[in-house]
């Protein structure tokens, strides 16, 4: 029956196409969703086996009229232009940008590692260049992190990354996730000096400069976020009337005769 229905409704699909299909049942207190996906990936199997998931806890799921089938279709444009990849090539952004710094290892002590690089270019260690390039004593400063907060020379997520924090008093480490859309996933203590890594398939790097690593011209500690001008971001607070930022508050109102408003000072009409 399923396949018929399958077969019925995504003949004339693009194999580019992607669908997903919700089932929904009386006896059911949320309906079976599976995720949008290619046609070809949609099949009978991949729809009894998320049913049968289901029917452990649903002992009573009655095929008939009170079961409904609903199929959502979204057509995915194509063109015949430039060909461009449609993903990001993560292996060349970490190459192509100047503000990261790959961490090569072969253990499992990527995260300490990119620690110690990171306050290493921080406190301009005399050894720098060694550290950065990987050389022996990087490891054996990740091994003292790692012994310093008491943690196992192990794979490192984000409870290790809290317990690093402990022993760093002077930094604030923060962690962006690639599968997090590039966001902080963590972010120590505020008024630190701050230590940014990036997490990606597993594995840790040093992000050198923030604004570079988000394209953006400016980084506010406040709120975290990346921003090109100035006057519009609300953590600098512009002035209500210019929507520009001046550090004049004091108040000599002027009227402007040409757009009708009024200014609170000199500095503010300018």
């Amino acid at each position: 029956m399923f396949q018929s229905i399958l077969d019925n409704v995504m003949r004339d699909l693009s194999s580019t196409d992607l669908v997903r299909v919700s089932l929904d049942n009386a006896e059911l207190d949320f309906p079976i969703v599976l995720p949008f996906m290619k046609r070809y990936q949609l099949t009978v199997e991949r729809l009894l086996s998320e049913i049968e998931r289901v029917l452990q806890s649903y002992e009573e799921f009655v095929l008939d009229d009170t079961l409904g089938i609903e199929l959502v279709h979204v057509q995915m444009p194509v063109g015949s232009g430039h060909k461009r990849q449609p993903f990001v090539n993560l292996d060349k952004m970490l190459q192509d940008k100047k503000c990261i710094i790959q961490i090569q290892n072969k253990d499992k002590l990527c995260c300490a590692r990119a620690l110690i690089t990171a306050i290493a270019q921080i406190e301009k260690h005399p050894h720098w260049n060694k550290i950065r390039q990987g050389r022996h004593i990087q490891y054996q400063l990740a091994v003292d992190l790692h012994q310093k907060a008491n943690i196992p020379l192990q794979s490192c997520g984000m409870e290790e990354v809290k317990k690093f924090q402990n022993v760093l008093p002077k930094y604030q480490i923060i962690v962006l996730s690639k599968e997090h859309f590039n966001s902080i996933i963590y972010e120590g203590p505020e008024g630190r000096i701050p230590v940014y890594l990036y997490l990606h398939d597993g594995h840790f790097d040093v992000i050198t400069k923030i604004t570079a690593f988000l394209n953006r011209s400016y980084f506010c500690q406040l709120c975290k976020k990346g921003y090109n001008t100035k006057e519009t971001h609300r953590c600098n607070y512009p002035c209500p009337y210019c929507h520009h930022i001046h550090e004049d508050d004091s108040e000599d109102w002027i009227f402007c005769s040409d757009c009708h408003r009024s200014f609170k000072n000199r500095t503010c009409f300018q």
